[in-house]
Parts: structure tokens; sequence; C-alpha cells
């Protein structure tokens, strides 16, 4: 997966029928995956949650898609 902007994730991802599923425990890892008879569960995004150093253990989100 390529590391994408959250603009290019949602552009890509929201017009879908997707539900994210959390993999893990905090900070969270979502794999975004198509609900559907023909596609059903297949992973077409993935957004993780990222501490930032320095901030006071505050996380950012960063967003991937498949190459």
């Amino acid at each position: 997966m390529r590391k994408v902007t959250t603009e290019e994730f949602y552009r890509k991802v929201g017009p879908l029928n997707v539900h994210p599923q959390i993999q893990g425990s905090w900070p969270y890892t979502s794999l975004w995956k198509l609900l559907g008879y023909s596609d059903n569960g297949r992973v077409v995004g993935k957004s993780v949650d990222v501490f930032d150093n320095g901030k006071n253990g505050l996380t950012h989100t960063e967003y991937y898609l498949p190459e």
C-alpha cells in the first residue's frame, strides 16, 4: 500500500460501500473493506493512528491505498 493524503483517501474510498474494521488495540489500524456479495471483504484502504513525537502523546491518522 502507498501513503496518500486524507483528501485522496476519501475521494477513492468515500463513494464505495465500505466498513472500517479495527485491527489490534490502540493506537488503532483500520482496514477499510468492501461490503457486498461480489467484493465482500476486499481491502480497499487502510488508516493508521500514529503517535506525534513531542506533542503530549497525541496521535494523527495516516491513510493508505493499494498500489
